[in-house]
């Protein structure tokens, strides 16, 4: 992840509002929902639940048509351009996923530009290893702590600057090309220790003999 460049990044005042964005897939519907049901309405008027993505949800079903709720923008899905402006026009964003996700793309890049992040103990961006003011975490399901961390950073100007001031150095310490590089290096050196095996991008691949379609990286040395 390339970090967000410091000067084109929005000032607290500037900025409004909270943002979700992702695929259609079980684990976001369903973040999407209880959000909406549980936190939304502990929310601090004022301020709107913006939604971007492919997403198919009670509140937003992207592949019918958007609903317009009083509290709530359903974008749909939106081009790149697009989904930047609204990353770097809110004041923050949430994945309140209540499945065990791994590393959030989604999180990942609302820090990149400098968007502080709330998310659930189950977003795997952050861990014991991996902290930062740039993100809340919270206990999955604990809708008053969620909407509590959010009410703070919608309406604290200083904890909301030291917060996104953070994200930046977060994305650039653990996900930026000096760590990329350096997790690249670490995978070649055990590999080069490991038989020689095919590497495989995408496409046709033979597996014991038998021709199979592969969809995914296959990280290997040859």
């Amino acid at each position: 992840i390339q970090p967000d460049n410091v000067s084109s990044s929005l000032p607290f005042e500037k900025r409004r509002d909270l943002v979700f964005f992702g695929y259609n897939n079980f684990a976001n519907n369903q973040a999407v929902d209880w959000f909406y049901e549980e936190v939304l309405p502990r929310i601090k008027t004022g301020h709107k639940f913006h939604i971007a993505g492919t997403v198919e949800t009670s509140v937003c079903n992207c592949e019918t048509r958007c609903i317009e709720k009083k509290n709530v923008v359903c974008h749909c899905a939106l081009d790149d351009s697009s989904l930047e402006g609204l990353i770097r026009e809110s004041r923050i964003a949430v994945n309140p996923v209540l499945e065990p996700s791994g590393i959030a793309t989604k999180t990942c890049r609302a820090l990149a530009y400098k968007t502080p992040v709330v998310v659930s103990e189950l977003d795997g961006t952050f861990n014991s290893k991996r902290t930062s003011l740039a993100g809340k975490r919270i206990p999955e399901k604990d809708a008053i702590a969620m909407a509590n961390a959010i009410n703070e950073l919608l309406t604290e100007k200083e904890q909301w600057e030291a917060a996104s001031n953070a994200a930046q150095n977060f994305i650039a310490e653990h996900f930026g090309f000096d760590q990329y590089r350096k997790d690249w290096s670490s995978i070649l050196d055990y590999l080069e220790k490991e038989d020689p095996v095919e590497i495989v991008i995408g496409g046709s691949a033979n597996i014991n003999g038998d021709p199979t379609e592969v969809n995914n990286w296959n990280i290997a040395n040859n």
